[in-house]
């Protein structure tokens, strides 16, 4: 049997293994007793099992006295954005995000529109199994309708955003929702915006039609999908919404990396302020931030890690290498929107496909690997890895990072699925697999 996996990212587990109905129950038991039985709002993402979990969460709620706003299904950013803006006293995503199908789980969302940080987190797990007897009287439950209009309307009026010259420009775009909780919604907002939507797996039946996460190697049916279309672009996101990696209009597929660069290369066209991303993020971000004269600042893996920093250096552009990109002027967390609409306004303004904006980014090849975490002890993985520092920087900041001139590893478990992460980065493909295989024999031995 798995174990239930419990992280700054929330919780998550195999649907009737570790992660049982009793299980949310106890979880929603214990936030509710954290936000003091205020107003929670409840979301999930398009999983199967999502439907029985929002039920439980529902009557847990309104049972210990918790008025709850049921919003169902739309992406991860859209909620947690409305969290904030009606004013609820907490928010629970149901949802793994980029896990496999068999999989589910809780997000947890502070009043501010923020996910719970690490003491939060610890916090909320310390509570979890103990008895609350809640208010005296029970709960009312609403349906809102209108959280992603509040979302759209939201990203339009992003100052460097212009609606109207995108309306006009009626860029084409295929798009891959994964059939998440993004499918109907992300068309949607690109049609607003007056795009024409090719769509490809957009129906919201959770039954992920390719591997969940929006990597190159995951992807070729919308590269396919783009030449075929004769789309501008092509965007793929992930089963919750929050990361997204581009296509080019001959069908390349950039990897999730190129989001956060392109991104932060326009934004900073615009404004200038510090950067943050996380410490497995693509040395290129670095790379582009330092055109402006900016030190990129970096924060632990997981989203709540980079939330923290941006708001410490208040930062006007965040996010992590896997497809996030979190702009504070919309909310405070990872948002494919977002990031897709950011870089449709830089392909307008620029007059350049966006082949030709990728061109622009310094390139690397990264090698992402994992390895099953099982009775590893991290300090002894530590310890091995050591042997590879050879005149490298350490960085025991989040996990074991090494930086070496022209390349980098990073070696960390996660806090998604019960594995250790190894990712390495250089200007070639062979050193970087080299890298990232020398790390995994040593980890083995």
């Amino acid at each position: 049997m798995d174990r239930l996996i419990v992280s700054v990212s929330g919780v998550r587990g195999i649907v009737g293994e570790s992660f049982t109905l009793d299980v949310a129950q106890e979880y929603a038991e214990a936030f509710a007793e954290l936000i003091d039985y205020g107003t929670v709002l409840i979301a999930r993402d398009a999983r199967p099992s999502g439907g029985d979990i929002v039920r439980t969460l529902i009557a847990t709620f309104t049972e210990l006295g918790c008025d709850v706003i049921d919003v169902d299904m739309v992406p991860t950013p859209t909620a947690v954005l409305n969290v904030k803006e009606l004013h609820a006293d907490g928010g629970i995503i149901v949802t793994a995000s980029h896990n496999p199908i068999e999989y589910n789980g809780l997000k947890f969302v502070s009043n501010d529109g923020i996910f719970l940080d690490n003491k939060e987190i610890d916090r909320l797990k310390s509570m979890v199994g103990k008895s609350f007897s809640g208010r005296k009287i029970s709960g009312k439950q609403a349906r809102d309708t209108g959280a992603l209009k509040r979302h759209i309307d939201r990203i339009r009026s992003i100052s460097f955003i212009d609606p109207v010259a995108l309306k006009e420009r009626n860029f084409k775009i295929a798009i891959d929702c994964v059939n998440g909780s993004a499918s109907i919604a992300y068309p949607t907002l690109l049609e607003n915006l007056g795009c024409i939507c090719a769509r490809l797996f957009c129906e919201p039946d959770g039954t992920f039609p390719r591997k969940p996460e929006p990597r190159a190697s995951n992807i070729s049916a919308l590269s396919n999908f783009v030449t075929a279309a004769r789309a501008d672009i092509g965007f793929a996101v992930d089963p919750d919404g929050d990361r997204v990696s581009v296509v080019t209009e001959e069908g390349k597929p950039l990897g999730e990396e190129y989001t956060m660069a392109l991104a932060s290369e326009f934004v900073l066209s615009k404004q200038k302020g510090p950067v943050v991303v996380n410490y497995s993020t693509t040395r290129a971000v670095h790379d582009v931030v330092a055109k402006f004269n900016i030190e990129v600042e970096c924060a632990p893996v997981g989203e709540a890690n980079v939330v923290a920093r941006m708001k410490e250096v208040k930062a006007i552009i965040g996010g992590e290498g896997n497809g996030g990109v979190i702009l504070p002027l919309v909310s405070h967390t990872r948002d494919a929107a977002v990031a897709m609409v950011l870089i449709l306004q830089y392909m307008l303004e620029s007059g350049k496909k966006i082949g030709k904006l990728a061109s622009g980014i310094p390139s690397y090849h990264m090698e992402k690997r994992k390895v099953a975490l099982e009775n590893r002890d991290f300090k002894s993985v530590v310890k091995k890895l050591k042997k590879l520092r050879k005149k490298g920087k350490l960085d025991k900041n989040d996990g074991f990072r090494i930086d070496w001139d022209d390349s980098w590893l990073h070696v960390r478990p996660s806090g998604t699925e019960p594995v250790i992460r190894v990712i390495a980065e250089a200007k070639t493909k062979q050193k970087a697999r080299l890298i990232a295989g020398e790390a995994i024999r040593l980890i083995s031995s």
